[in-house]
């Protein structure tokens, strides 16, 4: 945690880590709520293989950042959400739906 605090725009996704120029396949991480750890790691892990990874912190599930979730999940090679919840009907159906 930080001492400053900032304001959270609803329904607005925070790219934690984007993609870099071109440099392999690309993969976009999904981390929900607690698994945005994971993602991380994940990410660090893919990078080492030689994948161009970008990580996302989602935020909400409802509004769903409908934008930013459609550029990544177009822009990805592969896209992987990580969510604590549901299968289906979850954060990763509002994903799929949003990139069909």
């Amino acid at each position: 945690m930080t001492e400053e605090l900032q304001l959270i725009e609803i329904g607005k996704a925070e790219v934690v880590q984007n993609f870099s120029a071109d440099r392999g396949r690309r993969v976009a991480l999904f981390g929900l709520g607690n698994m945005l750890g994971m993602a991380r790691k994940a990410a660090l892990a893919l990078s080492a293989e030689g994948f161009d990874v970008a990580v996302i912190n989602p935020r909400f599930t409802k509004p769903l950042d409908a934008g930013t979730t459609e550029f990544f999940g177009r822009a990805a090679d592969v896209v992987v959400t990580l969510e604590d919840h549901v299968l289906a009907g979850g954060y990763g159906s509002s994903v799929l739906e949003t990139v069909q």
